[in-house]
C-alpha cells in the first residue's frame, strides 16, 4: 500500500507534466490501473488536471485527492519542469503513440509497461 508513484506525460522533447501519488503505486496495482483505464491522451491529461492524488481509481472522478503534502508534492496541477525521476519511486509516463513506459523504483532505464505487466502494446 506505501509505494509512492509519479505519473506524468510527456508534452515536448524532455518537458513533463506530473503529479505524485504516495500509495499503491507499485506496477500491478497503479502500473496495471493506468494500462487498463487510462489509455487516452485526454484521460491522462484529465487525471493530471486533478493534482496529486492518495489513491488512483479507475475514473478520475473517484481519484482521492491528496490528504496531506509530502516531500515531492507537485504543486497540485503539475509540473512543466524535467520529470523528477526518484529513485524510490516507480514512474509512469505516457506518451502519445507509444503509450505507458515506467522507470521502475531504482532502475536506469524507462521500460515499455505492457512489457512488465506482460500484455501486448496495444498503441504500437
Amino acid at each position: 500500500m506505501g509505494a509512492p508513484c509519479v505519473i506524468a506525460m510527456r508534452n515536448g522533447e524532455d518537458l513533463y507534466r506530473w503529479i505524485f501519488s504516495p500509495y499503491d503505486g507499485n506496477i500491478q496495482s497503479a502500473g496495471r490501473m493506468l494500462f487498463d483505464h487510462y489509455d487516452t491522451r485526454e484521460k491522462v491529461e484529465r487525471l493530471l488536471d486533478n493534482g496529486d492524488i492518495d489513491l488512483l481509481a479507475p475514473a478520475v472522478e473517484e481519484c482521492e485527492p491528496l490528504s496531506e503534502r509530502s516531500p515531492y508534492y507537485s504543486g497540485g496541477q503539475g509540473s512543466t519542469d524535467e520529470l523528477p525521476m526518484f529513485g524510490e519511486l516507480h514512474t509512469y509516463i505516457w506518451r502519445d503513440g507509444y503509450g505507458w513506459g515506467c522507470k521502475p523504483m531504482l532502475w536506469e532505464a524507462v521500460m515499455p509497461l505492457n512489457l512488465l505487466l506482460g500484455v501486448e502494446n496495444p498503441w504500437v
